[in-house]
């Protein structure tokens, strides 16, 4: 039904949206309601019925989205005219003439008004209240018949009349008749919520008082205050009257109310969490313990089944209403935040970890939870690599904190249990961040987080969705191509080594600057060097998300073809370019004239777990404790902290042996040798790699340690400025070609895919 608004009061209610809601953003038409009952507003105060009804009369700022299932979202458009106006009315500018003087008032000149209260709403409101005093009135009249029953415990005080109860029980009430809440609409019928109890009032002029200082009271007080006004009137006799030794008392059971009908979330799952206005307030401990309380039993809604878990949510429907980082939008409690500290590495910068966890968790889809409680995976495992520690924020519940956002849990812990101990001060191990992180091994050990990992910032430009739909796209739309380095893929590893590609090619990207964007910036593509059957350029397409995470994936597309392909033509002129790797004859092959210095310190350290084991069993036969500690540290069952420990125990042992130190060093000399001049005899031999963290090549050659004839590992050449080149690190074989492929799908013989992934 149109409903004639005044611009004056659609103005106000703009002021009001836009600065509660935001402009342009999705929200759920409940959150209106929200906004339109904490400032005292309800749509029959402008001739609406409901919500939705009145939003549909304010077209000129509000569009309406309607989903399936009657799911109804507003969006607040911006209106220049509007924010100029408000703007003024901010510094007072309205105030001035039309020639500008001071003392004399703009005729007719446009600018915010409150709506009035309507009569069909007063009228509303008295109906309600008077259904409320009756129905409560009969509470007390019925309760008190009760406690009559039973007059030897009543100090044998006889019970009055049911008529005079009813006339003490109905003055007093109406003496004070605070304004109830306005009935909600239909769109928020499924989601009404109970109303929280306040603190008992002990005096009648307490709740007069009450009563009079807030004539716009919320519905929950509305309906405390016209309790406690009846339960006075009722329970308590004249002021000279002798006690009657009724105990009167109001009970609540908050367990009542904690369990609620679920809600709908956004995809359409039913789930909902305790908000800050479910829960409810206990009773004012500090009323008159003497003063006559009555019994009203309390009458509780059937259970409902605890909702669960929700499945992550899709990173093209996050929830806005998110926060965008823990350090500015979370407020942190001391507990569960001690608790990480005490977990985690020694040093780190834990809110730089947690803001850039968050983040990672929006854009890949790993955040899952609900309005009101949502968790996301660190990047640190559990004490036994089986999982990734979990963080659980919720709405806050804690007033004065300036935060909706709480840091709540740390794997189900609120930070008051043992459910971690940290083993040293390395803190607990950290994920797997892909095979280019082996080749520096000169990085910060133990839990320390390298400065960069490209597949955090990859996740940190684009809203991926998830990981394995952009990369099971991309992978049947590409050539086939071995993706994984496991010979029977699981869940999390089935595109490992495309997921690296995909990572690395971005950063070498950005470095070049070859991510092609549209002139009004909304729309973006990344050659990703892939090709289809037709050997064809596959793209990313992206376009602007307009918030803390620029860009979104929307599509593959090659060049001319389908709805992106003809977009990639029209707003960007042609497909971007690639990135590009090989610069110079040194990418490729190694300077036989040049001189490689290994470090044998961190090879014969922080790389010990890469060397084969075959090569460490023969050198340390009879070392004491060294088969105890190989088992340790390449058993596949060991726990990511005790094969740290293990590690850390073997390379203290090498070193306390002068003697075998010397043996390994020679025996790594001795392959390295071997493998500069197999590469003198073929310069397909050593393999270009991309580092994208130092942003410069390297190369791999074959590490023969066990058998001449096989390739062990591979080792990592790093040209220095001198012209020298730094054998600093070590990589297993199947890490070793993920790296490679990043640069070139050929291959030397000793990576063969057939050979290293099996």
């Amino acid at each position: 039904m149109a409903v004639n608004i005044p611009e004056n009061n659609q103005l106000y209610l703009y002021q009001l949206l836009k600065r509660e809601l935001g402009a342009g953003k999705q929200t759920f038409i409940t959150r209106v309601e929200e906004v339109l009952a904490a400032d005292d507003l309800s749509p029959l105060d402008l001739g609406a019925a409901d919500t939705r009804g009145l939003l549909e009369n304010l077209g000129s700022f509000i569009e309406l989205k309607v989903f399936k299932g009657g799911r109804v979202y507003a969006i607040v458009r911006p209106r220049d005219d509007w924010d100029a106006i408000l703007a003024r009315a901010e510094k007072g500018g309205e105030a001035k003439g039309a020639k500008g003087k001071p003392w004399k008032r703009a005729k007719n000149a446009l600018k915010p008004v409150k709506p009035k209260r309507s009569k069909e709403r007063l009228e509303a409101e008295r109906r309600a209240a008077e259904e409320k005093k009756a129905t409560q009135a009969d509470a007390v009249a019925t309760a008190q018949e009760r406690t009559a029953e039973k007059p030897e415990a009543q100090g044998a005080t006889k019970p009055e009349p049911a008529a005079q109860k009813d006339e003490q029980a109905g003055a007093p009430a109406a003496a004070a008749q605070p304004a109830p809440a306005p009935e909600p609409s239909g769109n928020a019928a499924a989601e009404k919520e109970p109303p929280a109890p306040a603190a008992s009032a002990t005096q009648d002029s307490a709740g007069e008082k009450n009563a009079a200082q807030a004539p716009g009271a919320t519905a929950g007080q509305g309906e405390v205050a016209e309790v406690q006004d009846a339960l006075a009137g009722a329970a308590r006799p004249e002021a000279d009257a002798p006690h009657n030794g009724i105990s009167l008392t109001i009970t609540y059971d908050p367990a009542a109310d904690e369990e609620k009908a679920p809600a709908r979330a956004e995809d359409g799952t039913a789930t909902r969490d305790v908000t800050d206005r479910d829960t409810p307030r206990r009773p004012d401990a500090s009323a008159d313990k003497d003063e006559p309380r009555l019994f009203i039993p309390h009458e509780q809604p059937a259970p409902q089944p605890a909702p669960a878990r929700t499945a992550p949510v899709a990173a093209g429907a996050a929830r806005t209403d998110y926060p965008r980082t823990i350090s500015e939008d979370v407020y942190c409690r001391n507990a569960p935040l001690s608790m990480l500290t005490r977990i985690l590495p020694y040093g780190i910068d834990l809110m730089a970890v947690l803001d850039e966890d968050w983040r990672v968790a929006r854009a890949t889809g790993t955040a899952a939870g609900n309005r009101n409680r949502v968790s996301f995976p660190l990047r640190y495992l559990q004490e036994d690599g089986s999982a990734p520690v979990e963080v659980t924020l919720k709405r806050s519940q804690r007033p004065g904190t300036g935060a909706r956002w709480e840091l709540a849990l740390v794997d189900g812990d609120d930070g008051t249990g043992t459910g971690h101990e940290a083993a040293d001060l390395d803190g607990l191990p950290q994920a797997d961040e892909g095979a280019w992180s082996d080749l520096d091994a000169t990085a910060p050990t133990g839990g320390i987080p390298a400065p960069f990992s490209p597949l955090r910032a990859f996740a940190q430009d684009v809203v991926i969705g998830s990981w394995d739909n952009l990369l099971g796209a991309l992978a049947r739309t590409a050539l086939p191509e071995r993706w994984s380095t496991h010979a029977k893929p699981q869940t999390g590893g089935r595109y490992d080594i495309l997921r690296e590609y995909v990572a690395v090619s971005w950063c070498r990207a950005k470095y070049q600057g070859v991510i092609a964007t549209s002139a009004d910036g909304s729309f973006a593509a990344f050659n990703t060097g892939l090709a289809d059957g037709a050997y064809e350029d596959i793209c990313l397409c992206l376009e602007a998300t307009g918030q803390d995470i620029p860009w979104r994936f929307i599509g593959l597309a090659t060049a001319g073809s389908g709805d992106l392909g003809r977009r990639i033509i029209s707003e960007l002129g042609q497909a971007p370019s690639a990135p590009s790797y090989l610069t110079s004859l040194s990418d490729i092959v190694p300077d036989p004239a040049a001189l490689v210095v290994p470090d044998y310190r961190t090879l014969l350290g922080t790389c010990l777990g890469r060397l084969p084991r075959g090569f460490l069993s023969e050198a340390l036969a009879g070392e004491q404790g060294a088969d105890e500690l190989l088992t340790l540290l390449f058993d596949a069952q060991t726990a990511p902290t005790a094969r740290r420990a293990a590690l850390g125990r073997l390379a203290r042992l090498i070193d306390g042996a002068p003697a075998l130190r010397r043996r390994l060093c020679r025996a790594l000399d001795d392959a390295v040798d071997a493998a500069l001049r197999r590469c003198q005899r073929s310069f397909r031999t050593a393999a270009p790699v991309y580092d994208p963290h130092a942003d410069r090549m390297k190369l791999l050659l074959p590490l023969a340690l066990v058998d001449d004839r096989t390739a062990d590992c591979a080792l990592v050449l790093d040209r220095q400025p001198s012209g020298a080149y730094q054998a600093a690190s070590v990589l297993s074989l199947p890490r070793a070609y993920a790296c490679a492929r990043v640069v070139c799908a050929d291959m030397p013989t000793w990576l063969d895919a057939a050979k290293v992934l099996g």
